[in-house]
């Protein structure tokens, strides 16, 4: 999961920003998502619970959907396949053609709903790490405590006057940052 942050760091050239910490600080969360929950259990509030358990579904969701993704693919090609092998005259080439169009319609509406978990999901990580990180969760363990680390150097080599917006990512480029490897670390 990390790997899929580090090209994203990589693409955009900005190892030192804070929000790119706070993900990534997100994603190392995640990767030790069961050894959170049983040793910092008393440490995490009912939100932030709530919160992860949203993004494993969500993340878990995602899975579901590129699978999905996959089997339209193929239905697609083989629809193709399919054609190029008819006659135009044939009745099953109609069929076939209204088959290509129910599944390249599901296709899409499913690539936009994995796009938008995916948006929502690095949100969340986001989230996720800024609190982990504002509130020294996990400190006790070397590669939390090396990003909060960063993150402490980087604070305090803002500038003052620099506005902060929300938080929240909004222009990741969704096709380098692809959560649904995350996911695949999760489950696999």
């Amino acid at each position: 999961m990390l790997a899929v942050v580090n090209e994203y760091h990589k693409s955009k050239g900005s190892d030192g920003n804070m929000k790119n910490l706070f993900i990534s600080v997100g994603c190392l969360i995640i990767e030790n998502y069961a050894q959170v929950i049983l040793k910092y259990n008393d440490q995490l509030s009912p939100e932030l619970k709530r919160q992860l358990t949203l993004l494993v579904n969500n993340l878990q969701i995602c899975t579901q959907l590129q699978n999905r993704i996959s089997g339209l693919e193929e239905g697609i090609t083989e629809s193709n396949e399919k054609l190029e092998e008819l006659p135009y005259d044939s009745e099953m080439r109609e069929e076939i053609i209204k088959r290509k169009k129910r599944l390249n319609k599901s296709l899409v509406r499913k690539e936009k709903k994995l796009s938008q978990l995916n948006q929502e999901n690095v949100n969340f990580l986001l989230r996720l790490g800024r609190q982990f990180y504002e509130q020294r969760l996990l400190d006790d363990n070397e590669e939390f405590s090396k990003l909060y680390d960063k993150l402490d150097c980087i604070a305090a080599n803002k500038e003052s006057n620099s506005s902060e917006d929300d938080g929240l990512a909004t222009d990741f480029d969704i096709n380098m940052f692809n959560l649904n490897n995350l996911m695949a670390s999760l489950i696999y």
